[in-house]
């Protein structure tokens, strides 16, 4: 997956209605900081889902609790709060605890034409890499979520 493209032809049903927090959540995966997809994903799994599905509340919460995670720049840069943080929440709540694989998964299925094995490995391998580089940010800053044996 080289580019996230918003001149894809129309596709039909609920990821057209989707397509603008995908191709969000994709451009954080591939030009962004997925390190921020973690945390939101983190953050938002502490939340409560009514708090996540307000329009405003929602995004603001999840962006707030993020900033408290990595701090205002990371949690900021290159992201435009109402955008990143109003994507996250509603993925969280269209696909559920693993919202960040599930959705950019969709993405590369639906909107880049993957076959749904290869956007599955695609997806897959890119969470996890956002995961170590969270735990990799989270021990250099002192905070590590599991400490050394």
């Amino acid at each position: 997956m080289n580019t996230c493209t918003t001149e894809s032809p129309k596709v039909a049903g609920i990821h057209e209605l989707a397509r603008e927090h995908l191709t969000t959540l994709c451009d954080e995966f591939i030009d962004g900081d997925p390190v921020r997809i973690v945390s939101a994903w983190r953050m938002a799994e502490r939340m409560d889902p009514e708090d996540l599905a307000d329009s405003y509340e929602g995004p603001y919460g999840l962006r707030l609790r993020v900033i408290d995670d990595l701090g205002c720049e990371q949690a900021e840069a290159g992201c435009h709060e109402r955008d990143c943080y109003e994507a996250f929440a509603a993925l969280r709540l269209a696909y559920g605890k693993d919202w960040p694989r599930e959705a950019l998964r969709d993405y590369c299925t639906v909107f880049e034409g993957f076959e749904a094995s290869r956007a599955d490995a695609i997806a897959s391998i890119r969470w996890d890499n956002a995961r170590s580089s969270y735990d990799i940010h989270k021990f250099c800053d002192g905070k590590p979520e599991k400490k050394a044996a």
